[in-house]
């Protein structure tokens, strides 16, 4: 994310999307309400003859809108945010007429909000930090199945699952060796094509069961010199999905380089998940109780999904809005998880809010 202009005193932030990931942020700061500014095209009907022939002019033009509604397209790489019109050019008649801006990677876009609370300015503020972060590469590998995750600061994404048949040695080792050799250079075209997309990848973990693990990772400097020092091997208990959240839950990635914001989400929800456990009246879940926890001054930590911030009606945000700053107040943090993630899922089936505190409650 690009900042190109700020002025928080009269609510105006100017941002430029440089990722997909930018785009969800954008879709999580901008709600109903809002203003928004933005190049985009407009239909606009041409006198009476144009009418006639039923031609529209499609025109670049600069609006505002009234935020009514946001909707996040990850497959088109696509915001689109729909509302009112209240700022346009003279010539093309649109005041209080309905428009939606297409907003793409690279889209220049200003918001204005009445109160911007600390909570999104620093999930803008990390979002341009997590831009110059690299992100990491797993793959899960044991004989005959792979997985290969491209990991974020805010997202985990499963881009490619290998499953392929492999004979056993003993019955035939040239058609087992064969198998095996096609295996890792069916995986290795997945990686590859990953590393050169993103370009900046810190660190690639290979983990699985057995020796296969390991006479990959050596294919794979072997095939790509400039890896060697990058890649580390590591144990798990298969070559499926499951063993990329496991690299994540033992912090692997984290102690070769910088912690990923999934990993200290995980961290944070299973340490959630054992006070409940272990009944020591720590937690507290469910926004009526965590706000009588914030107001006595008890949090350490609010966990909330960023669907519970965006999906809740007028009344509950700004109830939302008044416990996360409270809780800023008297120096408790806000840990915004992505719902779509396996912490975020975890949390989401608590309410989307939960909190650690920093001591048990009276009434628990």
């Amino acid at each position: 994310m690009k900042i190109v202009h700020e002025n928080l005193k009269r609510g105006e932030i100017t941002l430029i999307p440089e990722n997909l990931d930018d785009l969800w942020h954008l879709y999580n700061v901008i709600t109903p309400g809002d203003i928004v500014y933005a190049k985009t095209l407009r239909k606009i009907e041409r006198g009476e003859e144009v009418k006639r022939r039923k031609k529209i002019e499609k025109k670049l033009v600069y609006l505002g809108l009234k935020v009514e509604n946001v909707d996040f397209h990850e497959f088109t790489n696509r915001l689109r945010i729909k509302g009112i019109i209240i700022e346009a050019p003279d010539n093309i008649g649109a005041l209080g007429s309905y428009h939606t801006i297409n907003v793409n990677i690279g889209t220049q876009i200003k918001i204005i909000k009445e109160e911007w609370p600390t909570f999104i300015l620093k999930r803008i503020k990390e979002a341009v930090e997590s831009a110059r972060r690299p992100k990491a590469l797993i793959v899960a590998i044991e004989e005959g199945e792979a997985t290969i995750a491209v990991v974020g600061d805010y997202d985990i994404t499963i881009v490619a699952q290998i499953i392929q048949s492999i004979p056993g040695k003993r019955l035939n080792s040239k058609y087992h060796n064969e198998a095996i050799k096609k295996f890792f250079s069916d995986v290795f075209k997945v990686v590859e094509e990953n590393i050169r997309k993103a370009n900046n990848f810190s660190v690639i973990v290979v983990a699985g069961p057995g020796f296969v693990k390991d006479h990959f990772s050596k294919y794979l400097v072997s095939k790509m010199s400039e890896l060697s020092g990058k890649v580390i091997v590591d144990s798990a208990s298969s070559g499926g999905e499951n063993a990329v959240y496991e690299v994540l839950r033992r912090g692997v990635i984290s102690k070769a380089a910088e912690k990923m914001r999934v990993e200290e989400e995980l961290e944070l929800i299973e340490e959630f998940l054992k006070r409940l456990g272990q009944e020591r009246g720590t937690v507290s879940y469910g926004m009526e109780n965590v706000e009588k926890a914030v107001i006595l001054g008890a949090v350490d930590t609010i966990l909330i999904t960023d669907r519970k911030l965006r999906e809740s009606s007028k009344e509950e945000r700004k109830k939302l809005d008044e416990i996360l700053r409270e809780t800023e107040k008297k120096r408790g943090k806000v840990m915004i998880f992505a719902a779509n993630t396996p912490a975020g899922k975890q949390l989401e089936n608590f309410g989307g809010i939960a909190a650690l505190l920093r001591y048990r409650l009276p009434d628990n």
